[in-house]
């Protein structure tokens, strides 16, 4: 079986909006996870019914799975560092390599290739220590 053969998501964006949410909900109110998964749906999921998926299914059954989850000060931050370090590096592999922003907006010239390529190790090693990954 292969991955454009399974019954899941296979859109970036949809498993990127499903993790926002999943982390989001063991960190922030429930309001915020609703409201912003509500945006990000309405926003960058192309697909009107992908996006009421999110809204109308997800969120209400993510809501009744993480109810009862409760963190320790000391976990959320874990978890929020963890969040950062990760989201910053997707959204740095949405710009330079998975093409999600137009590269006219980035890449007018080669010289901001080669610079996207030269910073990738520095970026990984900030993003790394914010999550505090080794």
């Amino acid at each position: 079986m292969t991955l454009s053969e399974i019954d899941m998501p296979t859109d970036y964006i949809m498993i990127f909006t499903a993790l926002t949410a999943v982390i989001g909900s063991l960190l922030l109110p429930w309001w915020v996870i609703q409201y912003v998964v509500g945006e990000i749906a309405g926003i960058i999921i192309l697909d009107k019914d992908n996006a009421s998926f999110f809204v109308n299914k997800f969120i209400p059954e993510l809501q009744k799975s993480s109810s009862q989850i409760v963190l320790s000060s000391e976990d959320s931050l874990s978890i929020q560092h963890k969040f950062e370090g990760m989201l910053s590096k997707i959204l740095y592999a949405f710009l330079w390599q998975e093409h999600y922003i137009p590269d006219y907006y980035i890449t007018e010239s080669l010289w901001e290739i080669n610079l996207g390529a030269k910073l990738m190790p520095v970026f990984n090693l900030i993003s790394s220590s914010l999550s505090q990954f080794p």
